[in-house]
């Protein structure tokens, strides 16, 4: 299920951090987001598993403290729920793929004052819930998830990443971000198994 919000700020604050919950799941607090340096305007998107109908809140701290939310009650499509569904794709093939990550970008700013359309990151990973029966050996298969996700310009912090077993199946970020001159975009991303994977993305000269 995509789930988005967007804040903006006109009063000189900026947005320090962002989390996402969902109330009826086991693990509620989908995603915590902190937020790259100054920015007054800001729009985060991911994919989540709903395990039934839910308020589904994104709590915005701003850069004073203060702290503010908007909710959304989600039905649920019917179903499994999807906190024990299982994964898409057969074992071998997730197995081999996990780690790959893509970047699509929206058109580019055409200077170094504005802010990108949008980019989405999609990371290859199951992101086990450890709820889910193999029906072939009849025991769960472990808890594996996303556990960090942090997206660099340069040397500039766009956003990290807190995750949880909330996430859905190959994990999607969609954001913006201001452009500093930088020509490449860093992700880094761990597992709560210890692995790493790391990637650069051209965003063109200047952007």
């Amino acid at each position: 299920m995509p789930i988005a919000m967007q804040a903006d700020f006109r009063d000189g604050r900026t947005v320090k951090s962002v989390t996402f919950i969902v109330d009826e799941n086991p693990v509620p607090v989908a995603a915590v987001f902190s937020i790259g340096e100054g920015r007054q305007k800001l729009k985060l998107a991911t994919r989540m598993r709903l395990n039934r109908e839910t308020d589904v809140r994104a709590v915005v701290e701003t850069s004073d403290g203060q702290l503010y939310m908007a909710q959304r009650f989600v039905k649920f499509a019917g179903g499994q729920a999807a906190c024990s569904a299982p994964p898409t794709g057969d074992a071998a093939s997730i197995a081999a793929s996990m780690g790959k990550m893509e970047l699509a970008l929206e058109e580019p700013a055409t200077n170094a004052t504005q802010l990108r359309p949008g980019a989405t990151l999609t990371i290859n990973h199951p992101n086990h819930s450890g709820m889910v029966l193999d029906q072939i050996s009849l025991l769960y298969i472990p808890l594996r998830t996303v556990e960090e996700v942090e997206v660099r310009q340069g040397d500039d912090l766009v956003f990290s990443m807190q995750g949880s077993m909330t996430l859905s199946q190959d994990p999607q970020v969609t954001f913006d971000y201001r452009t500093n001159g930088a020509d490449a975009l860093h992700v880094h991303v761990t597992d709560t198994d210890g692995a790493a994977w790391d990637q650069d993305f051209a965003i063109g000269h200047g952007s």
